[in-house]
């Protein structure tokens, strides 16, 4: 704007724009997997399932009476897991409360529909990253939300640009986690680097850059580094990520290098594109483990940019005049496995994807999905005062977990390498 003469400057207002939430709705695995009654749990949920058929078969070719092979019986497995809690708080100065009750001539949101709103959002994302990747209740990480690629440039005591892997980015996730705490440990996946880390932003979406600081830090993030959420070391679920790429050892106590049924089948796109070819490839294995009604590739927008630009180069409309609508936002198709659906989820890190059967009956257990209804008696948001401050502390719970009946009507893609995806350079 132009310059105001100082001496006149009492005469002008300062003019106030609207108020605009910036941070966007994440596209939620948790709709995916159902969070049913039948899933609610006590001490922690058990299922059982058939893992081996009747064997005691006889062949003969010489009549009369035989002797018949021992029979061998049919063998029943039981997986077992527990819930994961998270609890989300937010607190409030009395001050700000009734500061911001006075009406739209002095706020635009009154404090606690707002903080009550972010909270729900925070949720939401912490929730659906548990269940995509939390990193379980063991010693090793078994999971993570991202890998550093290139050691940083010094500590981070000054504020850092953190490269991550091409594959292990998460486009959607970072802009949201602005001031959160993370945890960075070493490749070994036990050992803490550093912890309480805070997210500043990301400088450039293009880049897998993530700008991270911690006053008065002299640790340098390392090479092959990996990130989690403050304190989720031995403290999450195992999310989805973890139980498809579990290929040997038990799972929920069920030996998956035996079990086939058990064992998430994993495809390797080969530092390429999700292609139309691979994906009618992939459904015809699962179509023999008897997944044959259809189901959902949940990927990047990147994955799915290449998938599109595939599609459309094979279908162009050859007509002549009128306006024409080109590209997709959807993407379905016909394999061996039933209608395949394609669609752009945003916590889905850049190099991979995962198949959800409509057989394989994935859903939550646990004892309840987000809420902020306690039990009868408490105030409704665990609202309570805080103790020695001049404010209140409302609360957000959940207790939950990822589980699959029949993984192997699922896939895992990883190695997928994109056109538009976000670079890992400096």
């Amino acid at each position: 704007m132009s310059a105001i003469t100082p001496a006149l400057l009492a005469n002008y207002k300062t003019k106030y724009g609207g108020f605009f939430d910036a941070l966007p709705e994440i596209n939620t695995l948790a709709e995916l997997l159902p969070f049913t009654q039948k899933a609610k749990i006590g001490e922690k949920y058990q299922v059982s399932f058939m893992a081996g058929l009747e064997h005691g078969q006889t062949a003969s070719r010489q009549g009369g009476l035989f002797d018949l092979n021992a029979a061998i019986g049919a063998e029943l497995q039981r997986a077992e897991l527990d819930g994961s809690t998270i609890m989300m708080r937010a607190q409030y100065a009395w001050d700000d409360v009734y500061a911001s009750l006075n009406g739209s001539d002095t706020s635009y949101n009154d404090i606690m529909s707002l903080k009550m709103k972010a909270k729900g959002k925070g949720a939401s994302l912490y929730r659906d990253g548990a269940l995509a990747y939390g990193p379980g209740g063991g010693s090793v990480l078994a999971s993570n939300w991202g890998v550093i690629s290139t050691t940083a440039a010094g500590a981070l005591s000054t504020a850092r640009d953190v490269r991550l892997t091409r594959a292990s980015y998460i486009r959607g996730l970072w802009p949201s986690m602005r001031n959160a705490l993370i945890d960075i440990y070493q490749s070994d996946g036990t050992t803490l680097r550093v912890g309480d880390v805070q997210v500043l932003g990301v400088p450039t979406q293009r880049k897998t850059h993530v700008r991270l600081y911690k006053a008065g830090s002299a640790v340098t993030p390392q090479a092959n580094d990996v990130i989690v959420p403050k304190g989720w070391r031995q403290n999450s679920c195992i999310g989805m990520e973890a139980i498809m790429k579990t290929q040997t050892g038990t799972l929920f106590g069920v030996d998956v290098g035996e079990i086939t049924q058990f064992r998430t089948p994993v495809f390797d796109a080969a530092n390429g594109p999700l292609t139309l070819k691979l994906i009618r490839e992939w459904g015809a294995l699962i179509a023999d483990n008897g997944s044959k009604s259809g189901g959902q590739i949940m990927c990047s927008g990147s994955a799915f940019a290449a998938l599109a630009d595939e599609y459309s180069a094979k279908n162009r409309d050859p007509s002549s005049g009128g306006v024409k609508k080109q590209g997709e936002s959807r993407l379905i198709f016909e394999t061996p496995a039933g209608n395949i659906d394609v669609v752009v989820w945003d916590m889905a890190k850049q190099g991979q994807a995962m198949y959800f059967a409509n057989t394989a009956n994935a859903y939550r257990v646990g004892t309840t999905d987000n809420t902020m209804r306690p039990i009868k008696g408490l105030n409704e948001g665990f609202l309570t005062p805080l103790i020695d401050k001049s404010g209140c502390q409302s609360v957000m719970y959940s207790n939950q977990a990822p589980f699959c009946e029949q993984n192997w009507h699922n896939f895992f893609v990883e190695n997928i390498v994109s056109p538009g995806d976000s670079l890992d350079a400096a």
